[in-house]
């Protein structure tokens, strides 16, 4: 057992914390014997320069460190960030601007992977929220921003996040990293996200969760809305689609109850079969689709719902399906096959060219017209512009000159 130093180089040592993070101890001896930067306690302890994240991981000698502090070697262990799995393991500051207020110590729950405060129900930040630039732990005080000298804690309250029992800190964060893939913005790029952006990222998260429709919907819409762009052939859009549907699955199978609301949603778009026999069968099917993909998969039944990804008026909609597609069912589900070849046909994105030209919307012909010209560009040569994008047939233009063209011609 080792025995207290006294011929140390600081005259106090504060006791650290049950859940103190190593740097926040560091600082608050840097603090109590007025010593210019953490960098200068570190350099004074081990007398030579460490990088800081070998502090952070525990990746220094510890006998030298207890001779400064009086601590072993499990009591330093518990302040530092030795599990990847469950922690960011970033030297920066994270901190729940409300906590710093309430207690003179950085938590090492901030550190923790996919939560926000427990106590308080805000994100855990590295940024001012009022200047967004980086919190220091130089600062004079660490709960006062180094540039704005404003209080972190100052004016915050629409940053609180609200959801319902039954989402959990896990169901927001696999949402908000894994599908609405805002992986730039979260804490694990500490050093990019600001307050505004997480807390904006997590809101969209919480209301997929709540209600999982729009979003879904849109996943699909924007799938169909690139196939002249990004898919040169109906297999590789099959293949797209049917990876965005394991991706939905494979969410639903990674989150709690209220994945059911997201199963519901799918099962709306593409069909129940499809959905209960990958939800069944997710792992074999998934090894099957990625190793053994070939045109036999790709021709699975789908009942795509068109009302769904089209989001028009029903008269519209019900137009269109009568009059492109042979076979569909009461509930205007289609083949999967049948709708490519529909958003292939009469789909073109705008080009820098064509903004300068005058456009006219469609959905400001009666829907009569609109299936009139929807007719006449399908088996002609004018297209379409952001056909399926956003708002779908509500967002559909075309150029006034074509638009003379066709009704010249026809």
């Amino acid at each position: 057992m080792y025995k207290p130093n006294f011929n140390r180089k600081f005259l106090v040592i504060p006791i650290p914390e049950a859940d103190e993070f190593i740097l926040s101890f560091l600082n608050r001896i840097k603090m109590a014997n007025a010593y210019p930067s953490l960098n200068s306690v570190i350099k004074t302890i081990f007398e030579k320069k460490i990088n800081i994240i070998n502090i952070v991981k525990g990746n220094f000698d510890k006998s030298v460190f207890y001779k400064f502090t009086d601590l072993v070697e499990d009591d330093i262990n518990k302040l530092c960030l030795t599990d990847q799995n469950n922690f960011y393991i970033v030297s920066c500051l994270l901190i729940c601007p409300y906590c710093i207020k309430q207690q003179n110590y950085v938590s090492l729950n901030g550190y923790r992977k996919n939560v926000i405060c427990p106590t308080h129900s805000i994100p855990y930040i590295s940024r001012c929220p009022h200047c967004n630039k980086l919190l220091d732990w130089d600062a004079e005080k660490i709960e006062i921003c180094k540039f704005c000298k404003t209080y972190v804690y100052s004016n915050i309250s629409d940053y609180i996040i609200e959801y319902g029992e039954k989402i959990s800190h896990s169901d927001i964060f696999v949402i908000y990293n894994d599908f609405l893939n805002l992986k730039g913005l979260s804490p694990s790029r500490s050093e990019q996200y600001s307050l505004n952006n997480l807390h904006k990222g997590l809101k969209r998260s919480i209301d997929f969760l709540i209600q999982p429709d729009p979003f879904v919907i849109k996943e699909f819409r924007e799938l169909f809305i690139t196939t002249d762009i990004r898919f040169p052939n109906y297999k590789t859009v099959r293949y797209e689609f049917f990876l965005l549907v394991f991706r939905i699955v494979g969410l639903i199978n990674s989150i709690s109850l209220v994945g059911v609301k997201i199963r519901e949603s799918l099962s709306n778009i593409v069909g129940f079969e499809l959905v209960d026999n990958i939800t069944n069968n997710y792992d074999k099917e998934l090894y099957k689709f990625l190793n053994y993909y070939n045109g036999s998969y790709g021709q699975r039944e789908v009942d795509l719902n068109i009302k769904k990804i089209l989001n028009t008026t029903d008269d519209v909609s019900d137009l269109v399906i009568n009059k492109y597609f042979e076979k569909y069912d009461k509930d205007n589900n289609i083949k999967l096959e049948d709708f490519i070849h529909f958003c292939k046909s009469l789909s073109k994105n705008l080009s820098f060219e064509d903004v300068k030209d005058e456009f006219i919307f469609l959905h400001n012909f009666p829907p009569s017209k609109q299936l009139e010209l929807l007719d006449k560009i399908f088996y002609g040569p004018t297209f379409l512009y952001n056909f399926n994008y956003k708002e779908v047939l509500m967002g559909v233009k075309i150029k006034k000159k074509d638009l003379n063209l066709v009704e010249k011609n026809y």
